[in-house]
């Protein structure tokens, strides 16, 4: 077993979840990639750095409407605005961990662990869990139909890279992964 495990994924898909329960189980320290973001927002502003205050379904906004081509080209943009910061705290990881975090970039985290892509791909689970701590709002709404052209991006791009994908229902399944 690797010690490093890495999980991303879109909002919604239960990676909160899923890296909370292997957590515990494995006795790791949780990593959420997220608070990076807060550090990384400290005296700056948003019209500087609009990919350090975009959430991975708000990108999109900086190139104009939610057509698939502005969601995916925001989801890099954030990719890249956090990159080295996400490479320097996965570097500092000696013991091991779990990190979950929806902008992690397979394409290096490849080099730190075990990379794991959570999904969803039944549309009327992921949205009850999407909307689970989440007010069923028209921006919300939106946010759940970005999610979705996300995670076919995402998809594609783990089966390119030879990233293995997983339902957040089948914990017992990631647990055998990650053990083999």
């Amino acid at each position: 077993m690797n010690n490093n495990i890495l999980f991303y994924g879109v909002p919604g898909v239960g990676k909160t979840y899923i890296t909370k329960e292997l957590s515990n189980i494995l006795n790791l320290p949780l990593i959420e990639l997220d608070t990076l973001r807060g550090i990384l927002q400290k005296g700056k502003k948003i019209s500087d750095y609009p990919f350090l205050f975009y959430g991975t379904t708000e990108a999109y906004k900086y190139f104009g409407d939610p057509t698939e081509e502005n969601i995916i080209k925001g989801l890099i943009s954030v990719r890249k605005a956090m990159e080295n910061t996400v490479k320097q705290s996965l570097d500092s990881l000696k013991s091991g961990s779990v990190t979950e975090g929806a902008f992690l970039d397979p394409r290096y985290s490849i080099n730190y662990g075990t990379v794991i892509l959570l999904v969803q791909e039944d549309e009327g689970r992921h949205r009850t869990q999407f909307f689970k701590n989440r007010k069923n709002t028209e921006e919300n709404n939106r946010s759940f139909i970005v999610s979705r052209i996300l995670q076919k991006y995402l998809i594609e791009e783990s089966v390119k890279l030879g990233v293995q994908q997983f339902s957040s229902m089948d914990l017992e399944e990631i647990k055998k992964y990650i053990y083999e």
